[in-house]
């Protein structure tokens, strides 16, 4: 918000003018004014705006809740979207794996943004449902989650699916209510951010993502054992929180997805942040403008890929290719092999090709070989592409778009 000393100081130096404290109030509060005015006009519109996008977009998910404790007054309480085309292509090309988070108005206006954020083949964010309500409560999450739950035929109380969010309470317990058997990550960046507060060492936050990012229990605990030779306080303080919730050697297998963040969810706040500026139905129009134009861009740039594999995909793979030159490889019966680390403390793993299969836990994890995998299929004469999960391919890609 301008302030008036700003605001003198401008008009000073522009028009070269000096006016009185009380002119720039009395010109602040009529800007103020036209400003309230549209705001309200706009949200005594959102029925007639639900109404247009449900007649465009057929099959869509448009809902307008209104305060249940003065319903005789019509007072806004939140608006839901999920467009029929996003729904259809998550359920087309998208895995079980849903980011949710929550960002705040940046305009006169007081509200909040609640998003529920897919990853495509490419391992990119694919926007699927968000919602205005007034703030991020238990009651608006559940809300919201109900009718995500709806919009992605989610059975079972979630069994299959991995949900990422940050440590916010109220979705914690939305979540406990409405999918108790997904798998609940939660963004270890935020988890970093509290430890860090009091552990600052830079050399603690590398323990910290080695921790994190640990594939398997014997690596966790290995390097959890390193820490704790640093600051035992900060080994503490980091198990404050379930690892089954932020530590990858404690994720569910299958669900191709190993992320320890939520950094998609942050992406597309950051993406909206002019958007959020605006009143209910500019801010909602920007949006939706917003994903239209991200569609296509992504359709036109898929048509350009080379290989059967997504580009953001073949550079991990490329960067576990790179540390195979580090180990060696034992025949260890039919599609089994042990490959030992020569470097480091001299790790060795089990991998199983016909199972696709290590025991370092990431390729089960990510769907994706992993070093020790890899060196294994070399060994062999095989080839890489054949042991990637479909989820990462083109064809794949094209199908949500």
């Amino acid at each position: 918000m301008w302030k008036i000393d700003s605001m003198k100081a401008t008009v000073l130096q522009d028009m070269f003018a000096d006016v009185s404290t009380s002119k720039c109030k009395h010109a602040k509060k009529l800007v103020m004014d036209r400003l309230m005015c549209g705001m309200k006009n706009e949200y005594t519109r959102v029925f007639d705006y639900q109404l247009e996008l449900l007649r465009s977009n057929p099959g869509s998910t448009i809902a307008v809740c209104l305060d249940p404790t003065n319903m005789d007054q019509n007072i806004f309480q939140s608006f839901y979207v999920c467009f029929n085309a996003m729904k259809l292509g998550f359920k087309a090309g998208c895995r079980k794996v849903i980011g949710l988070d929550g960002c705040f108005f940046k305009g006169a206006v007081k509200g909040e943004l609640l998003c529920a954020i897919a990853r495509d083949a490419n391992n990119q964010m694919y926007p699927v449902a968000w919602a205005v309500v007034e703030k991020e409560t238990k009651e608006s999450w559940k809300w919201f989650v109900g009718l995500l739950i709806k919009d992605l035929d989610i059975n079972n109380n979630g069994a299959g699916w991995v949900v990422i969010s940050d440590q916010q309470k109220g979705l914690i317990n939305a979540m406990q209510d409405y999918l108790p058997n997904a798998e609940h990550r939660m963004c270890a960046r935020h988890i970093y951010a509290n430890w860090r507060k009091k552990h600052r060492s830079h050399e603690w936050q590398k323990f910290f993502w080695a921790i994190a990012k640990a594939s398997n229990k014997q690596d966790f605990n290995y390097r959890k054992a390193k820490l704790a030779q640093e600051t035992p306080d900060g080994v503490k303080d980091i198990m404050r929180t379930e690892p089954m919730h932020w530590a990858r050697a404690f994720f569910q297998l299958g669900s191709n997805c190993e992320s320890v963040d939520n950094n998609l969810c942050e992406s597309f706040n950051h993406s909206i942040v002019d958007a959020r500026f605006y009143p209910i139905i500019s801010m909602q129009e920007r949006i939706r403008k917003k994903i239209l134009v991200r569609v296509q861009e992504q359709r036109a740039k898929s048509e350009k890929w080379n290989g059967t594999i997504c580009p953001s995909i073949f550079k991990k793979l490329k960067a576990s290719i790179a540390r195979t030159q580090f180990v060696e490889v034992l025949w260890n019966g039919p599609g089994g092999f042990e490959v030992k680390h020569i470097n480091g403390r001299g790790r060795q793993y089990t991998v199983n090709l016909d199972k696709w299969t290590c025991s370092c836990g990431y390729f089960q994890l990510a769907g994706l070989p992993c070093c020790h995998a890899i060196s294994a299929i070399y060994k062999c004469g095989k080839k890489v592409d054949d042991f990637i999960h479909p989820c990462y391919s083109v064809d794949v890609q094209k199908k949500y778009i």
